[in-house]
């Protein structure tokens, strides 16, 4: 690899050969055809990182459009005072909550 000025510079492949990145394997077209479709709505991505089914998804949808805004203000303040620093309570929630509260 190239660490010194008078080096020759290598390209980004000869690194990836020369560190055990890149290989000579071939992959089926397809292969990771799964993960790049994995979350192919916006539920399925509330889903996966609040870890909730799509029952649970869809019961917490027909609660919400019953309530105000400052009801859900209140409930997300009260949600911080018991859980923000509980490490069992996902951090990406937490997250969620301080940039709703504007935090």
């Amino acid at each position: 690899m190239a660490n010194e000025k008078n080096d020759a510079p290598v390209t980004p492949l000869e690194v990836g050969r020369t560190q055990g990145v890149l290989t000579d394997e071939k992959v089926a077209p397809n292969a990771h055809a799964h993960e790049l479709h994995r979350f192919d709505s916006e539920e399925q991505v509330f889903e996966s990182h609040l870890n909730v089914t799509e029952d649970d998804l869809i019961e917490a949808k027909a609660i919400a459009a019953t309530l105000s805004v400052e009801g859900v203000r209140k409930m997300m303040e009260n949600v911080l005072r018991i859980h923000d620093r509980d490490p069992n309570f996902p951090h990406s929630v937490l997250m969620k909550v301080h940039e709703f509260l504007g935090e």
